[in-house]
């Protein structure tokens, strides 16, 4: 046990920090578990359930007791699971839509096609005339250095 004010009062305030983190992570806890379970039985019911889930979530790192990190990773996860849950259910309403139209309509196979050819780009016909006159301009232009007197 301290024997200083101040390490007594620090003490006081972890235990007292400890507690509060606790609970919002249980809280959090407990909020992810009901959304997965929803899930389980109809993704529309999910929706409010999810929306309570990330709130718990982005108190809980703007209270700093999740890293916005790991805040970010876990909302992630959440919506990654809703929206493949979403998705199974739309397949599942198109499915037999799908099944009809294909005993009605019988499909060729198609023709595979060919890509076409690419022509090689033209080569550029360097001027020679062109670069040597102004190789001999700048030679003209420019004046030959002086030996320096000494």
């Amino acid at each position: 046990m301290a024997n200083i004010k101040s390490q007594i009062k620090r003490n006081k305030q972890t235990k007292n920090r400890e507690q509060r983190n606790k609970s919002i992570k249980s809280n959090v806890r407990t909020l992810i578990k009901s959304f997965e379970e929803a899930l389980e039985k109809s993704p529309e019911e999910a929706k409010e359930h999810l929306l309570a889930a990330v709130k718990a979530v982005d108190k809980a790192a703007a209270l700093g007791v999740l890293h916005k990190n790991k805040a970010a990773r876990k909302k992630s996860t959440l919506m990654k699971s809703f929206n493949q849950a979403m998705s199974k259910k739309a397949k599942a309403k198109k499915e037999p839509v799908e099944e009809k139209k294909a005993a009605e309509t019988k499909k060729t196979p198609a023709k595979k096609k060919t890509p076409a050819k690419k022509k090689a780009p033209a080569k550029k016909k360097v001027a020679k005339k062109s670069t040597e006159k102004i190789i001999e301009k700048v030679k003209k232009t420019t004046r030959a250095k002086k030996p320096k007197k000494s």
